[in-house]
């Protein structure tokens, strides 16, 4: 079996939920397709939680395009 690059960020992403216990408790605040204007690029999808007791917040950012490389 052959793995994708894509392969290694997802590992990498679930190394980081399963050692970041704030983000287990998060809030949806807004995403790309709501007025979060982080990103200038159409290519990126950006989300943002936040957990509301310790207030930390996470960009998630992906391709729009989950075919692209």
């Amino acid at each position: 079996m052959e793995f994708t690059r894509k392969y290694d960020e997802i590992k990498r992403r679930g190394i980081f939920l399963r050692s970041s216990r704030v983000f287990y408790k998060t809030d949806w605040i807004a995403d790309s397709s709501t007025a979060l204007a982080v990103s200038t690029s159409r290519a990126a999808f950006v989300s943002l939680l936040r957990n509301p007791d310790s207030k930390a917040g996470f960009y998630i950012v992906r391709q729009t395009d989950s075919t692209s490389t």
